[in-house]
């Protein structure tokens, strides 16, 4: 029935499945799972705490998307010698199913589910044939590897919270070998561990029980060592209770005994909240420190008096020199917000508390030790400049409303495009409109005044005023351009003095027909989507979406909106809509119900034709290695273990990195340096400090070791914390180191990592919204993260001596307006997990447009260097031995004209793939793909292509791919009229065999081998 009341779920083996997955430290919430068996079945109990109101419920069919549902989920392995063979089950409060085997889902299994909703807590109930598991009855001692685990969803876009029993570094399904135990017994009694939440408040409480005599030992370890440790011996059952006195942050281990017998062992970290919780929201500019008081955990005596707001919460600090400084702020809740002057010396401060009331002899005080690190990068500002950098060009005017700027010609009426040339073709069908919609009637927006703020060779500024006609409305307005063409509008729509009803609000982009092919953008999980958006090519609907861009092959046309803010809809409507066809268009509906307009408000958009950029010319001639000697490599993507901790730029050791990076040089290979802009060291003073105003909820996080390397010490290891990328005072901490080791150490440039556009609630930073329609939400950081992009772009051209470059890798999520001031774009990584089991996955099974338009540099402008995933993903680490599956890979990029690194690829036949592409002279060729309708060469060999590449010196080469798993004489057909060898003598070689081919009636048979290529090069006399 699914209440887990029988007799036998007294008597399981019972765990918790306390630890956030993305944190590595126990969720607020806890769930556990209890587990025993018959000879047929293994039985699953698991129960979950639950807050008031419905469960997140939506996937209703099996294998849907139950894990976007309040859910448990179950990993088994049956047999631990071959870990990835796993199972994984998903179940939600409705009973539905969620199975796969080794990854496929089409897999189903004959269980058994059975859920119960209560008020406070839910329970799943489950029975798995073992015969289903392709297992027999397990034997006494037999280990099984298993994980429970609970999915906790959260209104979007922020992030799922996953937490489990085994944490997995990188999510459940990575790892598998790092499962928990599960050890068989054919005893009547299983062994139990119940944990309360209370440990989240520095309380240990915990239950342990086995059948008969058992020992327990538990022990906590700080930094500072073992300060607790307890080895109760007992009968059946014993429960601990202790308060963890000074213990922030530890390691909890419990190990249980039966009969002298191991039966149960556990561990995880810890974060214990103090009783006056203070976070600092440090101001080194303006000599100020923000405090954060929060006074929720303190002891049931206090928190009525808080609540009523009858305390007072005294401040003092002294600093390690001079700095002193004490204030009194009265409570009015649980929490309070306060600032203080503060000196910023550098060293340790004593921050002390106390909170007062009438009528309490004694305040509860706390101590806080502050340390504040050297800050010489606050207020630097570094790489903020008004210089046009190349390769782009000033913008130019031609009266008030027609700008340019390189590859485009912008025309506006009042803040929206009216015309957007790109290359020659207006890429528009029409004006930008936004239409409004009151009971009065309905009218576009029309322009009546417009002035010039300025009109620089890096930037336009207009403002001015119009009204919507027969809506009866008016409205302010200001635009900006800047030279990589984005253009950002701002419209204040004003109400009447008394406020205006307003129906309907809408922002339509009319297209030109053939732009609308392809569809990048929308979110998951509060960061822009990797790749594409499936869509059936002809309409597409969907809620609120901060970034769209249509595209081709080799052009597109972008906005993006960085809130909702003002955004009024009925739950569920369908806001924007993106049509293709004769009448192509992205429409947005920002208020599509009747609304009570109060004040002004305003909404900002930003549009962008692509490509931002001309193509750098020798984009070709950059052969990105591994750390592996490989012929012809000249670049590395990134190298770690120089900085004082991964993902920053402070360098400790500045004359030991000159030295090897000048080594690296003198070999012909540049190194960029690794660092990341959405998660940095937490172990480390700096983060300490601005913790709270770093934070983010929705950025990546990810522990490391941080051994010792030739450049530093080893570090106690640390968490690759989540921080937004937005935040200015983090992109000056960045900014600044950045600059600081290309001068100081000479090295050729830099990589960042994690560098996604995502969203943000962190109001300390200024991204959160409450609108005067009551809605609150997040905000998107496409601006903040544009002008960290331009300041790093700054920065690589600012020295004498020598161009510095900048590589920036986020999956696929690439977003133009931020991403396009960086030299290089690395995609790839977000394929790891498909290879799984699949080393023919970019052959066989990677759609053909995905390479054309995700992994080619055409329509963005951005230079993209590919990365495989052949060995991490796949697991096979002789995937590196031979040739194959590497030429698998670069028998598409011969085609599809995609630059691939030699990540995880054999060194031999990436050498050979950088060779055959200087020695045939196509660094600076011009490229026609096989899918374009110019193409003058074509193959009806199955599972073929052919592209082919012009050579400046007016040679020709043919790029041949065979898909087929076996070697084929592949046909193709030239037209030599287009190519202009009509009536020459035409020779034809197999450049890879080194062999020359017959052409006959203008076509060739080239021999090529299994999921290979080759280049075939035409010559005429």
């Amino acid at each position: 029935d699914g209440r887990l009341d029988e007799g036998a779920w007294a008597t399981a083996s019972r765990v918790p499945l306390p630890i956030n997955a993305a944190t590595m430290y126990p969720h607020t919430q806890w769930a556990y799972a209890a587990i025993c068996h018959d000879r047929e079945n293994l039985y699953v109990g698991l129960r979950s705490d639950k807050e008031p109101g419905p469960l997140v419920c939506e996937a209703r069919e099996r294998d849907g998307k139950v894990w976007e549902d309040d859910a448990f989920e179950l990993f088994l392995t049956p047999t631990p010698k071959t870990p990835k063979d796993f199972f994984q089950f998903i179940f939600n409060s409705a009973g539905v199913v969620y199975d796969a085997r080794h990854g496929q889902r089409g897999w189903n299994a004959k269980l058994s589910v059975k859920t119960s909703v209560a008020d406070d807590h839910w329970t799943v109930e489950v029975a798995i044939p073992f015969a289903d598991l392709g297992a027999s009855t397990p034997k006494d001692g037999e280990t099984w590897l298993g994980n429970f685990c609970r999915d906790w969803p959260r209104p979007k876009p922020a992030q799922t919270i996953y937490t489990g029993w085994a944490y997995i570094q990188g999510g459940f399904l990575m790892e598998p070998e790092k499962y928990g135990r599960l050890v068989f017994s054919d005893g009547p009694r299983g062994a139990r561990l119940d944990l309360s939440p209370a440990l989240n408040l520095g309380a240990l409480d915990l239950t342990a029980a086995v059948g008969g005599t058992g020992k327990l030992d538990v022990a906590v370890k700080s930094e500072s060592g073992t300060v607790f440790q307890k080895t109760p011996v007992f009968s059946n059952h014993t429960q601990l209770k202790e308060r963890l006195k000074d213990v922030k942050e530890g390691m909890l281990a419990i190990a249980v005994k039966a009969d002298e017998k191991d039966v149960l062992s556990f561990s995880m970290r810890f974060m214990a909240k103090e009783p006056i919780e203070i976070a600092c929201l440090p101001d080194p500019v303006n000599r100020k420190l923000g405090l954060i008081a929060d006074l929720s955990n303190v002891d049931p005596e206090w928190l009525p008096l808080v609540k009523s707001g009858k305390t007072t919460l005294d401040v003092s600090f002294t600093g390690p020199k001079t700095d002193r400084g004490a204030a009194s702020f009265p409570l009015n809740g649980l929490t309070g917000a306060f600032v203080i002057p503060f000196g910023y010396e550098a060293g340790h401060y004593e921050l002390t508390c106390r909170l007062k009331a009438a009528g309490r002899a004694r305040p509860l005080e706390m101590v806080k030790t502050l340390e504040v690190p050297e800050l010489p990068w606050a207020g630097t500002k570094v790489g903020i400049s008004d210089e046009v950098l190349d390769p782009w060009t000033p913008l130019t005017y031609e009266g008030d409303a027609k700008v340019s700027c390189w590859g485009r010609v912008c025309v506006f009426d009042g803040p929206f495009l009216k015309e957007a040339v790109n290359r020659g073709r207006n890429i528009l069908a029409g004006p930008i409109t936004m239409t409004l919609t009151t009971p009065a009637g309905t009218g576009a927006l029309m322009s009546t005044v417009a002035k010039p703020l300025r009109k620089d060779a890096h930037r336009a500024e207009f403002a001015g005023a119009g009204h919507f006609g027969k809506a009866g409305l008016t409205a302010d307005w200001t635009m900006w351009m800047e030279y990589d063409g984005l253009t950002v509008a701002t419209v204040t729509v004003k109400p009447a003095p008394e406020g205006s009803d307003v129906r309907k609000l809408t922002l339509r982009i009319p297209l030109r027909r053939d732009v609308v092919k392809y569809l990048r953008g929308g979110t998951q999980m509060g960061m822009i989507k990797t790749g594409r958006i499936a869509w059936d090519g002809q309409r597409y609907e969907d809620t609120f979406q901060p970034f769209l861009w249509a595209c081709t092959e080799t052009e597109g046309f972008l906005y993006f909106c960085e809130s909702e803010a003002g955004w009024v809809y009925p739950a569920g409507a369908k806001t924007v809509v993106a049509q293709a066809g004769a009448e192509a268009f992205i429409e947005m509906t920002i208020i599509s119900q009747d609304v009570r307009l109060a004040r002004p408000q305003s909404y900002t958009f930003g549009f962008q034709a692509t490509p931002v950029k001309p193509l750098a010319s020798d984009r070709r001639a950059w052969n990105f290695g591994m750390h592996a000697p490989t012929p012809h490599v000249n670049a590395r993507n990134w190298m770690t273990g120089y900085a004082e901790q991964d993902g920053h730029w402070k360098v400790l050791n500045v004359e030991a990195v000159r030295k090897f990076d000048a080594k690296q040089r003198a070999e012909g290979v540049k190194l960029l340096y690794y660092g990341c802009t959405s998660c940095t060291a937490d172990h480390n003073p700096t983060y300490n400090l601005y913790e709270k105003v770093w934070a983010s909820s929705f950025a990546a996080s990810y522990p490391n070791v941080n051994a010792a390397t030739a450049f530093r010490p080893a570090w106690a290891p640390y968490r690759l914390a989540a921080v937004c990328p937005g935040d200015p005072s983090f992109q000056e901490f960045m900014l600044y180191y950045g600059d600081k080791f290309l001068r100081e150490c000479g090295v050729p440039g830099l990589y960042t990592d994690t560098d996604c556009v995502m969203a943000c609630d962190n109001p300390y930073h200024g991204h959160r919204f409450t609108d005067q329609f009551g809605k609150t939400g997040v905000t998107y950081t496409f601006l903040s993260k544009r002008r960290f992009a331009q300041r790093m772009a700054t920065i690589m051209r600012s020295f004498k001596d020598e161009r510095r470059w900048w590589k920036t890798h986020s999956h696929a999520k690439l977003v133009p307006p931020v991403h396009g001031w960086a030299d290089f774009w690395l995609p790839g990584e977000e394929n790891t997990h498909h290879l799984r089991g699949n080393k023919w996955w970019y052959m066989d099974t990677l759609d053909d447009v995905a390479w054309r338009v995700e992994y080619a540099d055409h329509s963005s402008g951005l230079v993209h260097t590919f990365l495989p995933e052949f060995v991490r993903g796949t697991t096979d680490k002789t995937d590196m031995d031979g040739p194959q599956p590497s030429e698998s890979l670069l028998a598409l990029c011969a085609v599809t004209d995609v630059n691939t690194t030699g990540g995880y690829m054999n060194y031999a036949a990436m050498g050979e793939w950088w060779g055959l592409r200087k020695r045939l002279n196509l660094i600076h060729a011009d490229f026609v793909g096989y899918w374009e309708e110019r193409c003058p060469v074509k193959t009806a060999t199955p599972k073929a292509l052919a592209s082919l590449y012009k050579t400046p010196a007016g040679g020709f080469v043919i790029p041949v791919a065979n898909r087929l798993p076996n070697p084929t004489d592949v046909t193709v057909t030239v037209d030599l009229n287009a190519l202009g060898l009509a009536g020459k003598a035409v020779t034809a070689m197999d450049e890879r065999a080194g062999k020359p081919l017959e052409l006959k009636a203008s076509a060739f048979t080239v021999h090529v081998k299994d999921r290979n290529y080759t280049f075939v090069s035409l010559n005429g006399k």
